[in-house]
């Protein structure tokens, strides 16, 4: 009896702490919510926390590539452990990329922009007051263009280095002149575009890697579905409405110019690349084995 009498004051001192610890935790989480919310802008004064997040960024990739992922892929049996390395690095960026970037857009009023751009051009208007976002969409953007600038130095692993070279430049160019001009939902929309029509791309050369075969054909099919929505369809309309604003611009309306310029560029870029995907495509459906493209072929 006394046994019972003593488990049951644990089970009521145990609910009054779960219960404590949850509205302790609960507002915690609330309160860092709203002020990643809040608005703030991006400015010349970014410029040491910037490259402190381009440093540390650095490292990490120093670390995933060096030390994490190759002790993944001799755990694993990786037949092909330079590519998986390549590969893998790439997958993590992208879907951890692609997950910042829309939560951090899709709380916003346009955020539906990057999927379908038809009547957004009143949101791609300058902003006169500062490159204003909100701390949640600051973070997305330095972590983006700080990707784009240290995986330059890593492009050797592709066969396509200069291509690749010339985008990277290109998008980084594009990200930093939206910021002059005091356009962000230009950058943004740029970014998220690019991140979810890359991961499973990515995810499906992982898997590949690995031999998990028919979930690799799965997400290889999303691909080119993605590639095709976002790149050929919605990016073009981006880049519209763009041009569009563009022509009553006040803000940098010379600079504007090289913006407009940069899109159109990048847009003949995915052009190319498409080409390449329906020709892999081809090939893979008279029965060609698939092959890496964008890896180093020798180990």
């Amino acid at each position: 009896m006394n046994f019972s009498i003593l488990l049951k004051i644990c089970e009521i001192q145990l609910t009054n702490y779960n219960l404590n610890y949850s509205l302790l935790i609960f507002p915690m989480i609330n309160d860092s919510w709203q002020q990643l919310q809040q608005i703030t802008t991006i400015s010349q004064a970014d410029i040491p926390l910037f490259f402190s997040i381009l440093f540390m960024y650095t490292i990490y990739r120093f670390i995933m590539t060096k030390l994490i992922l190759p002790f993944l892929a001799k755990q694993l049996e990786i037949k092909q452990p330079y590519k998986f390395i390549n590969r893998a690095f790439d997958m993590t960026h992208y879907i951890s990329s692609s997950l910042l970037g829309l939560t951090a857009i899709l709380q916003r009023p346009y955020g539906h922009c990057f999927f379908y751009s038809m009547n957004c051009r009143d949101y791609y208007w300058q902003t006169p007051d500062g490159f204003q976002v909100t701390v949640l969409e600051k973070i997305y953007y330095l972590l983006f263009l700080t990707y784009y600038i240290v995986d330059f130095f890593f492009l050797g692993s592709t066969t396509q280095p200069n291509m690749f070279r010339m985008h990277h430049i290109l998008t980084a160019n594009e990200i930093i002149v939206c910021i002059i001009l005091k356009a962000p939902v230009t950058g943004l929309t740029i970014m998220v575009l690019h991140d979810v029509s890359d991961w499973p791309l990515y995810t499906g050369k992982v898997l590949l890697y690995c031999g998990l075969k028919y979930i690799k054909d799965f997400v290889f099919l999303l691909f080119p579905l993605g590639w095709a929505y976002f790149r050929l369809f919605n990016f073009p309309i981006v880049v519209y409405n763009v041009i569009q604003v563009g022509i009553d611009t006040e803000i940098h309306p010379y600079l504007y110019k090289f913006e407009e310029v940069f899109l159109v560029i990048l847009y003949v870029m995915h052009c190319i690349w498409a080409y390449q995907i329906g020709t892999n495509i081809y090939e893979i459906i008279i029965g060609k084995p698939i092959h890496d493209n964008r890896s180093d072929d020798s180990e």
